[in-house]
């Protein structure tokens, strides 16, 4: 296990067959489970079992496994409230960083060999919001 993990906040999207999902009941337990599923002693811990010489991938009966102590509803429905808007933001900020680092991959060579000015790129950003 390479520790890559990620936290899915829009709906509709597929991924790779070689990951696995882990998908609350309940919406308000995503964060809990996200963030329980993703920390250091988790993660180690799958590390540990995973099977594979090539692509080391752990088995869904050891993600089953990992032990974590359950809170209270209201403890839940309280975390949801306040870690819920922090991991959205987070997700935004990725997709921004990713949208941006397109942008410098798309635009910067152009400028370095004078096909565009300064200015054209300014004016591509600002029609673009950015």
């Amino acid at each position: 296990a390479n520790g890559s993990y990620a936290l899915v906040m829009e709906e509709g999207l597929t991924g790779s067959t070689g990951f696995a999902v882990l998908r609350p009941r309940r919406t308000e337990f995503r964060e809990f489970i996200y963030l329980a599923a993703t920390s250091p002693a988790s993660i180690g811990w799958l590390a540990n079992l995973a099977d594979g010489a090539a692509y080391p991938a752990v088995r869904p009966d050891i993600v089953a496994e990992i032990q974590i102590v359950i809170p209270g509803e209201k403890v839940f429905k309280r975390f949801s409230e306040k870690i819920g808007p922090l991991l959205s933001k987070k997700a935004r900020n990725e997709s921004e960083t990713r949208t941006l680092a397109a942008l410098r991959d798309a635009l910067l060579p152009k400028l370095i060999r004078g096909e565009i000015r300064v200015k054209d790129a300014e004016r591509f950003l600002e029609e673009r919001g950015l």
